[in-house]
Order: C-alpha cells, then sequence, then structure tokens
C-alpha cells in the first residue's frame, strides 16, 4: 500500500516535471517563433533596402556613362573646333599668300602693258611726225590731247585709247599724202571730206556732219563693212579747216 502511494507520488511528481517542461518549452517555442518573425520582418527590409541602394547604384553607374559620354562628345567638338580654327588659320594664310602673289603678278603685268603702250605711243608720236614733216607740216602731233608728259600719267587703258588716236591720226596723215580727193568723199553726201575713224574697224568713210546724221538716226554699224562702232575718232586731212 504504502509502495502504491510512492509510485503514485512519483508519478504524480514525474508528470509535474513533464509538465512543467512541456509548458518551458511551448514558452521557448513562442519566444523562438517571436524571434524568427521579427528576423524576417528584418531580413525582408534589409532586402527593401538592398534593392533601393541596388537602384541607386544603377542610376548612378547610368549617369556616370552618360557623363563620360558628354564628356567624351564635348571633347571632341572642342578638338574638332580647333581643327577648323586651325584649318582656317591656314586656309586664311594660303589665300593672303595667293592674293598677294596674284596681286604682284598683276602689278608687274600691269607695269610690262603700260611699258609696252608707253613704246608704243613714243613709235607712234614718232611716226606720225616723220609723216607731217614729209607733207610739210609742222612736227608737232595735231591731237589735242598730245604733251610731252604724256607716257608719265597714263594708265594702261588710257594708252590703248591714245594708240587709237594715234592710229586714226595716222591714217588721216596716210590719207592726205594719197592726194585722191575722191578717195577723201564722204559716201553719204558725196561733198565733204572724210572726218570721222571708226573703231574697231578704222574704216574713215564719213564727214562730220554725216557723222552726226548717223548718230542722231541711231544708226550704231559701220557703213562701209557693218561692223558695230565702238568709238568715233574725228581726225585732220591736209584740206581740213
Amino acid at each position: 500500500m504504502e509502495a502504491a502511494k510512492l509510485t503514485a507520488a512519483e508519478y504524480v511528481s514525474t508528470c509535474q516535471e513533464v509538465a512543467k517542461k512541456e509548458i518551458k518549452s511551448v514558452k521557448k517555442a513562442q519566444v523562438w517563433e517571436k524571434q524568427k518573425s521579427k528576423l524576417q520582418d528584418e531580413l525582408i527590409e534589409e532586402k527593401r533596402q538592398l534593392t533601393a541602394v541596388h537602384q541607386r547604384l544603377s542610376q548612378a553607374k547610368e549617369q556616370h556613362q552618360q557623363a563620360e559620354v558628354r564628356c567624351r562628345q564635348e571633347k571632341k567638338a572642342k578638338e574638332e573646333a580647333l581643327a577648323l580654327v586651325e584649318f582656317e588659320k591656314r586656309a586664311k594664310e594660303q589665300a593672303e599668300v595667293a592674293f598677294k602673289r596674284q596681286e604682284e603678278s598683276l602689278q608687274r603685268k600691269a607695269e610690262a602693258e603700260s611699258q609696252c603702250h608707253r613704246e608704243e605711243v613714243r613709235r607712234l608720236q614718232s611716226e606720225i611726225s616723220h609723216l607731217k614733216t614729209s607733207l610739210g607740216l609742222q612736227p608737232a602731233l595735231t591731237w589735242s590731247h598730245s604733251r610731252p608728259d604724256i607716257s608719265h600719267n597714263c594708265s594702261a587703258e588710257s594708252y590703248k585709247q591714245i594708240n587709237a588716236r594715234l592710229l586714226a591720226e595716222i591714217v588721216s596723215l596716210q590719207n592726205s599724202q594719197r592726194e585722191i580727193p575722191r578717195d577723201r568723199e564722204c559716201v553719204m553726201c558725196m561733198n565733204e571730206e572724210r572726218s570721222i575713224v571708226f573703231l574697231p574697224c578704222a574704216h574713215q568713210v564719213i564727214c562730220i556732219e554725216c557723222n552726226q546724221l548717223h548718230v542722231k538716226h541711231g544708226r550704231k554699224d559701220c557703213p562701209s563693212c557693218r561692223t558695230p562702232i565702238q568709238q568715233r575718232i574725228r581726225v585732220y586731212g591736209v584740206n581740213s579747216t
């Protein structure tokens, strides 16, 4: 009997111990469950923050790449601008050199032409002087614009006009040497002496009065050869007044 009571007491004690341990285990399990839930929440938050960091890092990398692209583009644009400036500088220098050479060449050409025209004027003046001497006239030129310093004060274009007028005067003097009245008759009125030379054809076929009518009627071609008249020059023959 006593043994049964002892066994029952031990059993109750054992059950109580087991119950206590079970309660303790349940409490520990509850604590662990709470810690697990907390850790899971912390893990989720850490993952969220990590994702945000990755996004910011990705944006930073993209911005860095864009900045590098802009930097390369700006560097390239700057190099191209410098190259263009250098090219324009060289082109300007070359153009200035070419312009200077052309200017010098034109100046030499103009001087050569002027010298040639001066020599031609002297030759024509000498020829006119000889013609007048042979006709018994004064050696001085009858051309109203002739003067001793003419070869020093005229441009190349002026020399061309001088040569044209001197040539016309030579034609007039040569015609006066022939002493053929019919050849000096105006082809329009057949009365007056021919006194107008047309250039460039150099025909001397009408008198001054008919020339005025010729101009008044708007005729611009030589009556002899129909060449367009660029200039009309009055010349003086032996019997001119």
